[in-house]
């Protein structure tokens, strides 16, 4: 699965540099980056759910990570 998301990474920065769209070129970076930590959250929440099913900050990861964000340190202990 992350070789996929590093395919939509270099896809999405390839199109921000060949484009000439004032728009993009401003948005997508941000948007590419909220997309990379969700992705990250999300593989972390797998790699973690697999070893303990019941793991609540896997649990949280999974949630924020659906969110499209990463999980902020002070939710749980183990940050990082």
């Amino acid at each position: 699965m992350s070789a996929l998301f590093a395919v939509l990474h270099q896809v999405g920065y390839e199109t921000v540099n060949t484009s000439n769209d004032a728009l993009l070129k401003q948005d997508m970076p941000q948007a590419l980056t909220r997309v990379e930590e969700a992705a990250s959250s999300l593989l972390e929440a797998s790699v973690m759910l697999k070893q303990d099913p019941f793991s609540a900050p896997a649990r949280k990861k999974l949630i924020y990570g659906s969110r499209g964000k990463r999980v902020p340190c002070a939710v749980y202990r183990n940050c990082s």
